[in-house]
């Protein structure tokens, strides 16, 4: 099987590159909309793995201009928007189906096999333990760019920048549980919903908790026999 991932986020494309590869899957990687509907369109794919919010263009575009080209290939959306509103406009685009992030590597061979064929056991790629130390790298990979992350929410709080905090919480609630970090997906989702409306009570109150989990995070990846 081969199939190309247009995914804006290097840890989400490290991360499902690992799993689907582990599962025998061969992958092609674009990092915008615009380049993986040049890349679909001259290639000859088994199925599409699309990010919806992407720089250049996203993939609700990019999914739309597949299907004027006239590209039957599946097309399964990754989104970090779950509500039935985002699911309607996924499918309007032209998405065969669609994956709320944080990503599951089992749950995504399972829509691979249901769209597809049969790639590999359900759970083959998420629960092989040959792949611990690079997801091990991943994870700790993932944190030093989270911290950065932070660093810059932090800054547009206090420039005023509401919207560029909604865009980072939403990328950290779209990536941290996909490498192991699950605890970062909740408290995410509420800076972005607060940053979104105009909280300004809420946000360096949620913005502390997210510091606080970063240092727990931390501390525990550098344990003996951490894996995420």
């Amino acid at each position: 099987m081969h199939v190309l991932l247009v995914e804006d986020s290097p840890i989400n494309r490290r991360f499902i590159g690992l799993a689907l590869s582990k599962a025998g899957i061969e992958l092609t990687y674009a990092e915008n909309g615009r380049l993986g509907v040049e890349i679909a369109a001259a290639g000859q794919f088994d199925a599409i793995l699309m990010d919806m919010q992407m720089p250049v263009m996203d993939g609700f575009a990019a999914t739309a201009r597949l299907r004027q080209l006239g590209l039957a290939t599946p097309i399964i959306a990754l989104t970090g928007h779950t509500t039935e509103a985002d699911r309607d406009r996924c499918r309007d685009a032209g998405c065969s189906t669609h994956l709320s992030k944080p990503v599951d590597a089992a749950r995504l061979i399972d829509t691979l096999n249901d769209l597809v064929a049969t790639v590999a056991p359900a759970g083959s790629a998420a629960d092989s333990d040959d792949f611990s130390p690079e997801l091990r790298q991943i994870a700790l990979d993932y944190l030093e760019v989270q911290q950065q992350r932070i660093t810059e929410m932090e800054e547009s709080f206090e420039s005023g920048d509401l919207n560029r905090l909604a865009e980072l919480a939403h990328r950290v609630k779209g990536t941290a549980g996909t490498v192991g970090f699950p605890q970062f997906t909740a408290p995410a989702e509420r800076l972005e919903t607060a940053a979104a409306s105009g909280d300004l009570q809420a946000c360096p109150r949620i913005l502390g908790q997210i510091a606080e989990l970063q240092t727990e995070a931390e501390v525990s990846a550098l344990e003996p026999g951490y894996s995420p």
